[in-house]
């Protein structure tokens, strides 16, 4: 899992890799949280891996439990856009299996490059289990979605491109939900 997004101000949707769900209208459950949390939205893994995201809508009997605070990094302060050929500082957690536990999330810096229409490169570490996870800028813009690994990086969905990309399939606007940077 990885931001929070809102399109009313109520409802709750939490992004996720697409691979890592089956279906719209699967119930979604999480290690070490008894029930379900909500419920598949929008899965659009299109005709390439690297546009891979899903949204999953928050139960209404687990809204209090949703917070888009960080752990390790803080929380989102905007929806990133616009990168192109820049580097880009990002940091990264997941809770892969070749980290170590899968206990705890394990934080990782790195940088962004070889950006395009969907996706883009980072250089840092990730292992199986990351899929999914959140990718920030240093400076707490809401990057990507962690979707494949690889031996001398990683590839990320953009978020941007995501987002605008459910918000058109679903048919709502969806804003990301912000907290403070650590």
């Amino acid at each position: 899992m990885n931001f929070v997004f809102t399109s009313d101000g109520t409802d709750r949707y939490i992004g996720t890799a697409a691979h890592c769900v089956s279906f719209v209208g699967q119930s979604v459950a999480l290690s070490g949280i008894t029930g379900s949390i909500g419920t598949v939205a929008f899965s659009g893994w299109a005709a390439t891996p690297n546009h891979d995201f899903a949204l999953v809508r928050v139960s209404s009997s687990r809204l209090s439990q949703v917070n888009p605070a960080m752990c390790h990094w803080g929380g989102p302060v905007s929806l990133a856009a616009g990168y192109q050929d820049e580097p880009v500082l990002l940091e990264h957690y997941g809770h892969g299996i070749g980290a170590g536990s899968l206990a705890q999330t394990k934080a990782r810096r790195g940088v962004g490059t070889a950006w395009n229409d969907e996706a883009f490169f980072m250089a840092t570490a990730g292992t199986f289990g990351d899929s999914g996870s959140p990718v920030m800028s240093i400076d707490g813009k809401a990057l990507g979605v962690l979707v494949t690994i690889g031996p001398f990086g990683n590839t990320s969905t953009r978020l941007d491109v995501a987002v605008a990309d459910a918000s058109a399939k679903m048919g709502i606007p969806l804003t990301l939900l912000t907290a403070p940077l650590a």
